[in-house]
């Protein structure tokens, strides 16, 4: 999507949507370029979203900055479109707040298998644990990442002060890394958010 939104139709989308306006001829195009990625159904949908959301951007930066943790999520889940309890934290920590837990489905998988029992190669409990249904209710999940937040604090990973602020996001993705093999540094989409 970084890419999409670099292109000159993706430009256009981008400066028409800051100013609060849905460029329905490059918004169109974008959906078409990204079929191939799969959810374009919705993408078209989520790209007017967006443009109504850049009107509200000093409100959102304020509340950002100034709310607590639990009216921070609150107003996210209500007026974000397609951001509920589970990916609160990812879009949080976008915004440069990472006082909240993603929610992650596997990540909770993983935290619901028996010692022993995660299969690495193929990212999932060998044994049948009750699997985390997404999207839960949105009561279940807000409770699900509150005991998420409590067990990522218990871990008491180390890390410098100047990213104590960032704590469960970092944290929950050194588990997800962790489980999976992997290195997640989400550098596409912070090049998209600095270049496009």
């Amino acid at each position: 999507m970084g890419a999409i939104l670099e292109t000159p139709a993706g430009q256009r989308y981008l400066d028409a949507a800051a100013r609060g306006k849905y460029d329905t001829r490059d918004a169109r195009i974008i959906k078409r370029w990204f079929r191939p990625f799969g959810l374009s159904n919705t993408l078209e949908k989520q790209l007017k979203s967006a443009a109504g959301l850049a009107i509200q951007t000093d409100d959102i930066n304020n509340r950002l900055r100034k709310n607590s943790l639990k009216q921070w999520a609150r107003y996210l889940e209500k007026n974000v479109p397609y951001v509920g309890p589970a990916k609160a934290g990812f879009f949080s920590a976008l915004m440069g707040r990472g006082d909240l837990p993603t929610a992650d489905s596997k990540e909770l998988d993983f935290w619901l298998c028996r010692l022993g029992e995660w299969d690495k190669e193929k990212m999932r409990c060998r044994s049948n644990v009750k699997k985390v249904t997404i999207p839960a209710s949105d009561k279940i999940m807000r409770e699900i990442r509150q005991q998420l937040a409590k067990r990522l604090a218990t871990m008491n990973v180390k890390m410098p002060v100047r990213y104590k602020p960032f704590y469960q996001h970092l944290v929950h993705h050194a588990v997800w890394d962790k489980i999976g093999q992997t290195a997640t540094t989400h550098q596409s989409l912070i090049d998209a958010m600095k270049k496009a």
